[in-house]
């Protein structure tokens, strides 16, 4: 039986038959890192994740005069008079959305609260104050409603992930669709930067595109568990989803050593669901399994997609080939709150994010890991995709 590293559940010694077995896999990771230092890591830890979402010093929570805050008038509500009562005990737990008007401000979201404060006899009401325009403003609103269980639609969290709505903090909602703006306005430009330039300066031009697509992910990620963020359904072509996979998550494997490999397996099956949903998914499973294979010194990751063969189920599935876990760390791997995962914050939250997109897709997500076949995450569609 091998001994059991108790920190990360992880066997020993490290499975690696797969790499001598199959000529025809990956070869070992090479040293050379295109100029990066070898103890280069990408930041996936909590603390970056917290300073996507963290208040910033142009956007702090103030207390604004009720006088001075101009809102339509809400539509008769009984609740208004209860919602007061809870002000008048606890005060208002989520502050409204405003934008600065004519030396005044204008209300984006919170007519409710509004309401209940001003019944509730306060002179003032936290705010977070966005200097934004009308579309941004109605963009805004719409997430808060989304948030708020009187404005909830059926993009709302299921009901098996209440872990993961916890984790989303009401602030951090608010401010997700500003990052993911600034995040893909710094995207657009990054391709202007690669014209003419040195070595150097290409290195430093793949560290800048790795770190802003990581911030991206991170920020869809959390939108979509927040529901602030549209599913679709509609045909996904299978082999385009994984080259998105690829192109996402690719560059940044290798600038740390490693590879991703994808296959399409029996043509090209289609899927029926949202395709941005089941990228950013993949893409965090993946660098889950990443963070796996890089404490085993095999950093690979292989995205098979499996087309229905007899009117059998598509199957996804995202593997490490060598890392093999004990039985304790598989039954953990999809839950949230494991302390000692492999891959931090990050890889917990691809994890609730896996859930998520399994969930809206009516698809089985399992893990499995066994000396020989590594560790893998697979995503079941049952039946014929539509």
């Amino acid at each position: 039986m091998p001994e059991l590293d108790s920190r990360t559940g992880l066997q020993h010694p490290f499975t690696s038959s797969n790499r001598e077995d199959d000529p025809e896999e990956d070869g070992p990771a090479s040293e050379f890192r295109e100029g990066l230092p070898k103890t280069y890591r990408p930041r996936h830890d909590l603390h970056y994740v917290e300073q996507l979402t963290a208040p910033t010093e142009t956007q702090p929570v103030r207390l604004v005069p009720v006088s001075r805050i101009d809102s339509a008038d809400p539509p008769a509500d009984p609740t208004v008079a209860n919602l007061a009562k809870s002000i008048l005990e606890l005060g208002i737990v989520q502050p409204l959305l405003v934008r600065p008007h004519n030396g005044r401000f204008r209300l984006i979201a919170g007519r409710r609260r509004l309401a209940a404060a001003r019944q509730a006899g306060l002179t003032e009401v936290p705010c977070l104050v966005h200097t934004v325009n009308e579309t941004r403003a109605m963009q805004l609103a719409v997430a808060d409603n989304l948030r708020s269980p009187h404005g909830a639609s059926s993009l709302s969290m299921p009901a098996s992930l209440p872990d993961a709505q916890a984790a989303i903090d009401t602030h951090s909602a608010a401010m997700m669709g500003e990052l993911q703006d600034a995040v893909a306005s710094l995207q657009s430009c990054l391709p202007l930067l690669a014209r003419g330039a040195s070595t150097r300066e290409q290195v430093a031009l793949k560290l800048l595109t790795v770190e802003s697509e990581r911030a991206a992910w991170v920020i869809r990620a959390r939108r979509y568990l927040a529901a602030t963020l549209p599913v679709a359904h509609t045909p996904v072509n299978g082999a385009t989803l994984l080259e998105q996979v690829k192109r996402q998550a690719g560059m940044a494997m290798t600038l740390r050593g490693g590879a991703l490999r994808v296959e399409v397996v029996r043509g090209a099956p289609v899927l029926h669901g949202d395709r941005t949903l089941l990228t950013t998914a993949l893409v965090g499973v993946a660098q889950a399994l990443f963070a796996l294979g890089e404490l085993v010194q095999d950093p690979r990751v292989v995205v098979r997609l499996s087309g229905p063969g007899g009117g059998g189920p598509t199957v996804l599935a995202i593997t490490q080939p060598s890392a093999v876990l004990s039985e304790v760390a598989r039954s953990r791997f999809l839950e949230a709150g494991w302390s000692e995962r492999p891959g931090g914050s990050s890889a917990e939250l691809a994890m609730l994010l896996a859930r998520h997109a399994a969930s809206l897709h009516g698809a089985r997500l399992e893990v499995s890991s066994a000396a020989g076949a590594g560790t893998a995450v697979t995503m079941t569609f049952e039946g014929v995709p539509a």
